[in-house]
């Protein structure tokens, strides 16, 4: 799903708040550890 998709079909959402959740899920990624 392209960012234009997820704005038409959520138009409450704006870009940055796709860009904020693309943002913290990548640096969440970053932090996870397999024990």
């Amino acid at each position: 799903m392209t960012e234009t998709e997820m704005l038409e079909d959520f138009s409450e959402l704006t870009a940055y708040d796709i860009k904020a959740c693309l943002a913290f899920a990548e640096d969440r990624d970053q932090k996870l550890f397999v024990a």
